[in-house]
């Protein structure tokens, strides 16, 4: 979900609509519950701070730069025999689903505007995220420039705001994402507490496990859902 589900509690009509596939974008299970979701969780915990906050998301689909050499040395007309010199090749590949070929992204974006009265200036920052598992990273791992996110979707975003009087948001908050272990506890409880069938608990039991995640109320939540 673009505009997050749990951004839109307040009204089943609105909760609703989140559901239209306009809203949807196929994204890696593990980054969908990890995280994005405390990037989302994030954006919530600014409206506490800011009066008005506003969130734009989307997917992307962004090239690979690799590097390309000549399988053959140069010996055309004019050529000197040596090979001749890499050169970057960008290359964009990505999964499809189903039939109808959906394209999934290779990456998600964010652009965050929040606006105050006791701010002197509204204050801005924009995100790129990979569309694969992610692990304890800060979110200014993947922090860009508000221009580079709009030549790689081609929309500029809030033409009307005054750049030259726009704050960095991340100076201003940090752009501190939940404590890792503490919301891996609040991930993996919600994951135990609610498995699609009990394959696909023993599964969770597992790589909760083998990632070295394993306390008491994990394991008390795992066999009170496994009875």
């Amino acid at each position: 979900h673009m505009a997050p589900a749990g951004d839109n509690k307040h009204c089943q009509a609105s909760m609703a609509d989140t559901f239209y596939l306009t809203n949807i974008v196929p994204q890696d299970m593990d980054n969908n519950g990890g995280y994005w979701n405390r990037l989302e969780m994030w954006c919530r915990e600014l409206t506490k701070t800011y009066s008005d906050v506003w969130v734009i998301s989307g997917p992307l689909w962004l090239p690979e730069v690799r590097d390309q050499d000549s399988d053959k040395p140069d010996s055309g007309a004019g050529g000197d025999g040596k090979r001749k010199k890499k050169s970057e090749v960008r290359t964009i590949s990505y999964q499809v689903l189903g039939n109808n070929y959906v394209s999934v992204p290779t990456h998600l974006f964010k652009v965050v505007l929040v606006t105050d009265p006791k701010l002197g200036q509204p204050l801005l920052s924009s995100f790129i995220v990979p569309n694969v598992p992610i692990a304890d990273k800060q979110l200014t791992h993947y922090k860009t420039s508000l221009e580079e996110l709009e030549r790689h979707v081609g929309v500029e975003f809030h033409p009307e705001l005054d750049r030259t009087k726009t704050g960095d948001l991340c100076v201003d908050s940090g752009c501190q994402l939940e404590d890792y272990k503490k919301f891996m506890q609040f991930f993996w409880s919600r994951r135990l507490k609610s498995p699609w069938n009990l394959r696909n608990l023993e599964r969770d039991w597992e790589e909760v496990t083998s990632k070295g995640a394993a306390n008491e109320e994990l394991e008390k939540i795992y066999k009170e859902t496994k009875e």
